[in-house]
């Protein structure tokens, strides 16, 4: 069974096929975190575009995003289910990622991570 092309993948091979440089960025949230507009991964997503392409950073889109995960964090904590919840869905995620590897599904190298991740001087952390 084949996979049909979501709309970015299409943008992306159009583009290269025209000669145009193209980069698709993903964020995602974890499942069990239902939000109207995702503010950490807007910052993280941010943080890259700034390392390439040296687009500024407004301090309101962190403080949003520093909000946002406190939210997050007092949810999580106000909730037993779901922190009982947490371990098996982080296990399950690692075990995705153990198959895809064991697949063959390519993974960022370490090196590119670190070069995403770090700026000359400057460490930004990983998301």
């Amino acid at each position: 069974m084949t996979k049909a092309p979501s709309i970015v993948n299409l943008i992306t091979k159009k583009a290269a096929d025209a000669g145009i440089d193209a980069l698709a960025l993903v964020v995602s949230l974890p499942r069990y975190v239902v939000l109207e507009e995702d503010q950490l991964g807007k910052a993280r997503l941010l943080e890259v575009l700034n390392m390439l392409y040296d687009i500024p950073i407004r301090a309101e889109d962190f403080d949003k995003a520093l909000e946002q995960r406190k939210l997050i964090g007092e949810r999580l904590d106000g909730s037993p289910q779901i922190k009982a919840l947490l371990p098996q869905l982080e296990k399950a995620y690692e075990l995705r990622l153990q198959t895809a590897e064991a697949e063959g599904t390519p993974r960022m190298t370490s090196e590119m991570e670190d070069m995403l991740w770090s700026v000359p001087e400057k460490d930004i952390g990983k998301a």
